[in-house]
């Protein structure tokens, strides 16, 4: 890892401590249309609160059906001041890359089926992802989410949100760009101005072997957004 990707890692991990502004504890990600055939991995995810020192934590496990399908479940707990362990929720997605998987232009759907507790909606999801590669090492990615609540406290019609990120693959190996993520109320009581809405840059870098790290930072757009959101992933391929 050269000099300038250490540096960049080791300015969003201070962040992690430094920091002392409200957090939305995102671990959400803009993912890919597709992983390829033969994939497989497994994924830690952390998302800190310095003002109220909760965690969440998220941990993925992946893989290939085929060259166009995968198959992922996760699990996500909270840890706070009062609390060393929370259940707060389980998920279970198919991702299935529509056409070609080498244009530059690749599109997905994802299927979502998620599970909570304590009173709280499960849901099911349907999500649009969309790759597009702009030559030299650059990309972007444009996701379109929507899920349907059901059970305890569900929300009135369909949820609405979107992401979007620009990257540099560098030709030393990491990637740098900027991340988006908003969201737009429901389909009852849509809102754009109104909703929650960051935007911030990361980092991404293989450490060793099939071992990458992911570390970013989100700033709030909106009044209902939080001001900083800070995010670390450990990924580890098979």
């Amino acid at each position: 890892m050269n000099n300038f990707i250490t540096g960049a890692l080791l300015a969003l991990l201070s962040l992690f401590f430094l920091t002392s502004t409200a957090l939305a504890q995102n671990t959400g990600g803009v993912f890919p249309p597709g992983f390829g055939d033969n994939h497989e991995s497994i994924q830690y995810r952390i998302a800190y609160n310095t003002e109220t020192d909760d965690f969440a934590n998220r941990l993925h496990y992946q893989k290939s059906i085929d060259e166009k399908r995968l198959w992922r479940v996760l699990i996500q707990t909270r840890e706070g001041p009062d609390s060393d362990f929370d259940f707060d929720f389980f998920q279970a997605e198919l991702f299935w890359e529509l056409g070609n998987t080498k244009s530059k232009w690749r599109k997905a759907l994802r299927f979502d089926g998620r599970l909570r507790d304590n009173d709280r909606p499960a849901q099911i999801g349907l999500n649009f992802p969309n790759q597009f590669s702009l030559g030299n090492g650059w990309s972007t990615r444009v996701i379109g989410l929507s899920n349907f609540q059901f059970g305890d406290n569900n929300q009135d019609g369909i949820g609405l949100a979107g992401r979007a990120n620009i990257a540099k693959k560098l030709n030393s190996g990491p990637s740098l760009g900027i991340e988006y993520f908003g969201n737009y109320g429901t389909t009852q009581n849509f809102s754009v101005g109104k909703s929650g809405q960051t935007i911030g840059p990361f980092v991404s870098t293989k450490l060793t072997g099939k071992t990458s790290i992911f570390a970013g930072v989100q700033f709030g757009l909106t009044n209902t957004a939080a001001n900083t959101d800070l995010r670390l992933w450990l990924t580890q391929g098979f």
